[in-house]
Formats: structure tokens, C-alpha cells, sequence
């Protein structure tokens, strides 16, 4: 009994430990410095390899080394002797592009379909209302947690039917995790729109073709750009983390290239390097949520309204 007593005190500590003004700062600060770094990684990739990720037989035929060994490879090679540093840099490269990509594609698709349920409904705005009934009937003080679960399971589950029958590669992975991510945005697009028009109900464009004033327009697209600002960024820890998994399970991204997933996968039979892409995995995804978050508490009262799933 003492003990469980004691525990509570201790994680309501620790939970207002995390809300502290100054660890809060802190967490920001060190969240942008791992995405900068991620960036640089992408952007200079060709610039600091070492090697190029696919040359194999590095240590032609040699004992293999293991990390912090070699100064030739910092952090070892893989069992087909390449450098894992190398593989690691790439691989920074290919994440990005799978979160970015992801993010704009269905990011456009979804301000697409966001845009005709507000303003004329039909049947994209049952759909996205009956969604929304379904998000208001769980209580409030569970409903951010209990859907972030709900829906990244549901979202992987999803990406991974549709990888399978996609075929791996990393331009497959991009289409299935954007159909993924498109209800959310179309959400919270529609969700926008139909705040403004409820605020100014005679400025909105009627279903028979009234055009709205220039500055209810220049609103509208201001609030759908913070809008899917938000959005996007509240997504990217999930489409990072997804594709990171379906490479892990071996039905994403093509096996053989440099994706951390693959990496850590493939680290289980190797010298001990396979932390290196498991660091890399937990530190970027930890930044993404911080990051992703920051966005949010600080673009949100600038909306009229938006969808939180």
C-alpha cells in the first residue's frame, strides 16, 4: 500500500516535472537541433559519406570490425561489409523524404477534399461528420490519447495492407501512408471552413455559386494554411515511425537500402551496430513529437477553429 502510494505522488511529479516552462524550452531547443541535423544529413548527404551506402566488401574479405574500432569506419560495418555510418547519413536522407513527401501529398489531396465538404457537402462531408461524431462521443480527458493509439494502429494496420499490395519500394510507401493521412487533414480543413462560415454566414459561398468577400477568402486560405501547418507537423512523428516499422517488418522501403528501419532489422545479426539506427530512430521520433506539439500550442489560437484528432 505504501508503496503504490507513493508512486502517484512520484508520477504527478514527473508529469509536472515535463510541464515545466524551462524543460519545455530545453525539450524545443534540443528537438530543433536533431531536425536541423536530420536536414543537414539529407540536404549534404553525397558531401559526408564516407562511402557510398551500397559499396559491400569494404574490409575485401578482412575480419570485420565492429564500432569505435577503425578509424576508416567510426561505426563499423554491417555483415556485407558496409560502413554503417554512411548507411547511416542516407538514411536520414530517405526519412526525410518519405515525411515530407508524405506530408504534402496528403496534405493536397486532403485540403482537396476538405475544401468541397466545406463548402458544398454531398457525400465527402457525411463522411468526414460521421467521423467527427465519432471522435466527439469519447470523454474529453481520453480522447488525445485513447485516438493517438486508436489511429496509429489503425493507420499502421491500414499502410501495411496496402504496402503489401502496393509492392515495396519507397515511392509505394509515400501513396499508402498519404491515403492514411488523408482523413485528418480533409477533417480539419472542413472543420475550418465551417467555422469561418458559421462566424460569417453571408460572406460564404453558396452551393449555387456566390463567391465570398476578398477578405473572408484571404481568412480562409490564411486559416487552411495554419491549418494544415498543424497538421502536417502533428503527422510527421506518425508517418516517420510507420514507415520505420514497415521497413523493420521487411514490406516497406526495398531491403537492401539504407532506411534505419532496415538497419535496425538487419543490426540483429550484426557486430553490435544495430544501435546506431535504433538511436537515431528513437532520438528523431522524440523530436518530432516535441516539435510537432510546439506547433500546435503555438498556431492554434490563431484558428477559428480545428479539428484535434
Amino acid at each position: 500500500m505504501a508503496t503504490a502510494g507513493a508512486s502517484a505522488p512520484s508520477g504527478k511529479r514527473f508529469a509536472n516535472w515535463l510541464q515545466h516552462e524551462g524543460v519545455r524550452k530545453l525539450s524545443l531547443w534540443v528537438s530543433l537541433l536533431v531536425i536541423i541535423i536530420l536536414l543537414l544529413c539529407a540536404v549534404l548527404a553525397p558531401f559526408l559519406e564516407p562511402y557510398g551506402p551500397h559499396e559491400v566488401g569494404l574490409r575485401k574479405g578482412e575480419q570485420g570490425v565492429g564500432p569505435f574500432v577503425s578509424l576508416q569506419h567510426p561505426l563499423g560495418v554491417d555483415r556485407l561489409e558496409r560502413d554503417t555510418l554512411s548507411r547511416l547519413i542516407y538514411g536520414a536522407r530517405m526519412s526525410v523524404f518519405v515525411v515530407l513527401s508524405t506530408v504534402a501529398l496528403s496534405a493536397a489531396v486532403g485540403a482537396g477534399l476538405g475544401l468541397a465538404a466545406g463548402y458544398f457537402g454531398g457525400w465527402v462531408d457525411h463522411v468526414l461528420t460521421g467521423l467527427a461524431a465519432a471522435i466527439s462521443t469519447v470523454p474529453p480527458g481520453w480522447r488525445s490519447t485513447l485516438l493517438s493509439i486508436v489511429l496509429l494502429a489503425l493507420g499502421f494496420y491500414m499502410a501495411l495492407v496496402l504496402v503489401s499490395n502496393l509492392g515495396s519500394g519507397i515511392n509505394n510507401v509515400v501513396i499508402a501512408l498519404s491515403i492514411i493521412g488523408v482523413p485528418r487533414t480533409s477533417l480539419a480543413v472542413r472543420n475550418i471552413i465551417r467555422g469561418i462560415k458559421g462566424r460569417n454566414p453571408a460572406g460564404a459561398a453558396e452551393p449555387g455559386g456566390t463567391t465570398p468577400p476578398l477578405g473572408s477568402r484571404r481568412e480562409m486560405l490564411f486559416s487552411i494554411f495554419i491549418g494544415l501547418l498543424i497538421v502536417g507537423s502533428l503527422q510527421a512523428k506518425q508517418i516517420f515511425v510507420a514507415e520505420t516499422l514497415l521497413s523493420f517488418l521487411g514490406v516497406g522501403i526495398a531491403w537492401g537500402e539504407p532506411a534505419w528501419g532496415i538497419m535496425a532489422a538487419d543490426g540483429r545479426t550484426g557486430m553490435g551496430n544495430g544501435w546506431f539506427p535504433m538511436a537515431c530512430i528513437v532520438c528523431t521520433a522524440a523530436a518530432l513529437h516535441f516539435f510537432g506539439h510546439w506547433v500546435r500550442d503555438m498556431l492554434v489560437p490563431r484558428l477559428p477553429r480545428i479539428a484535434r484528432l
